[in-house]
């Protein structure tokens, strides 16, 4: 029903769950969240798995997505002469934006006020 990876490390998961359980305030195990999970990393994301396959050196140069063309549609929109796998994330990632803040969100380590801004930087500066 899960991917052999969902349990395949017990006992790590259990490590990290001790933590993860402690950060979140979780009391008991979410049965019905754990299977949730488990179902959708049988999930794809298309737009996200056209652009990483547009990041790859085999791709033509005219259609390939580098970092920095990412890193620059995060803080300054994407320019319409943009690769089309980069267009079409950040369509979808727009069409499909809620507009809540997540609670790890850090304004104060915010690059820039454009899209990395609001939706990609997190407490750790990940980005």
């Amino acid at each position: 029903m899960y991917p052999d990876r969902f349990f395949g490390a017990p006992e790590r998961s259990r490590r990290i769950g001790r933590v993860l359980r402690l950060a979140a305030r979780v009391d008991e195990l979410d049965e019905e969240l754990v299977d949730r999970i488990g179902r959708r990393m049988f999930t794809r994301d298309e737009p996200g798995a056209r652009l990483v396959r547009a990041m790859g050196r085999e791709v033509p140069a005219e259609q390939r997505v580098t970092m920095a063309q990412f890193a620059r549609a995060l803080d300054d929109g994407v320019p319409p002469d943009a690769p089309a796998a980069l267009r079409e994330f950040f369509a979808e990632v727009e069409r499909t934006r809620t507009g809540w803040t997540p609670s790890w969100w850090s304004a104060g380590r915010a690059p820039s006020a454009g899209w990395g801004a609001t939706w990609t930087t997190c407490c750790c500066s990940c980005r």
